[in-house]
């Protein structure tokens, strides 16, 4: 859910906020890839940061919570009935042309967001690909070439394996431009190259923490975007198996309480049925507020 703060109109008016919802599905496979459904959702019109006029259209529940269930089923029942593999085989995305089409075809007329998940996404001794990998550099460059070239779109999002980064793998991600996206807390000094505008961030995400009475020790997911000299970053809530709806609406509601955006990550492999009527009850939920819109991943950014 996005909400931007209010600004002032330039004519004396009063405040205008626009408020935002994304979703996103990670489809992995062995072969850097990474993939989201396009968001969906309801809005009032309003200006977003500078100014930039976006018109929006009102949805019906119905219709949200029918497209949300639509686009789940579509894109993980090609992924999974386009070929069959022993567990443990490595694949290539361009060994399976259905899906490669599938997705071409999807992030053509927008209705997908295609981003960078690891290059191989194995583990190491010493921990997941880009904590202990000795070449995150060259990871994210052939991996970018790979999933650009092989699927004919640009880049511009990088989700963690195991949302697990080290020093110089975020510093490798940022040099390359890419905006980070994952299921955890976007700050963590320790872990980072210092720009002019990492004081501020970290400022940013010390007030909240106090605001919300949370302790170090407490999961917290901050709701707004984090800008650096080369790219920005912004954590999700996560739907796993044991997540409750009430959970999401909680983060839901804080987020939006406080003018912020709410991003939600998941894996199509994981959804059973259970989880599958979390999503929609979730998603159905946020449909009911008429200042609420859904959006592509990448708009997260904007």
């Amino acid at each position: 859910m996005r909400r931007d703060r209010g600004r002032r109109d330039g004519r004396g008016g009063g405040t205008q906020c626009n408020r935002t919802l994304s979703f996103f599905e990670g489809v992995e496979t062995e072969a850097p890839f990474g993939c989201w459904p396009p968001e969906f959702g309801c809005t009032r019109n309003g200006p977003v940061d500078r100014g930039v006029e976006r018109s929006v259209t009102v949805r019906k529940r119905a219709r949200v919570k029918r497209r949300a269930q639509e686009r789940v089923d579509h894109v993980t029942g090609r992924a999974r009935s386009a070929i069959q593999l022993p567990a443990e085989e490595a694949f290539a995305l361009e060994r399976n042309p259905p899906l490669v089409a599938a997705l071409k075809e999807l992030a053509a007329g927008r209705r997908i967001t295609i981003a960078l998940h690891g290059y191989t996404h194995q583990d190491f001794p010493q921990g997941y690909e880009f904590q202990a990998a000795p070449d995150p550099a060259t990871r994210v460059r052939e991996g970018l070439e790979y999933l650009s070239g092989t699927l004919g779109t640009d880049i511009s999002i990088f989700v963690p394996p195991h949302n697990a980064l080290s020093k110089p793998a975020l510093a490798a991600v940022a040099a390359a431009g890419l905006n980070i996206l994952g299921s955890f807390l976007s700050f963590r000094p320790s872990m980072r190259a210092w720009d002019l505008r990492t004081p501020g961030n970290w400022w940013r995400v010390a007030r909240y923490r106090r605001a919300t009475r949370r302790s170090k020790a407490d999961r917290m997911v901050y709701p707004r975007l984090l800008r650096y000299a080369t790219h920005a970053e912004f954590g999700c809530h996560s739907l796993i198996p044991g997540t409750t709806l009430e959970e999401l609406v909680a983060g839901f509601e804080e987020a939006r309480g406080v003018g912020g955006d709410f991003c939600l990550a998941t894996h199509y492999w994981e959804v059973d049925q259970a989880m599958k009527s979390i999503l929609l009850r979730f998603l159905d939920y946020a449909a009911r507020h008429a200042d609420v819109r859904f959006v592509r991943a990448e708009d997260l950014f904007a």
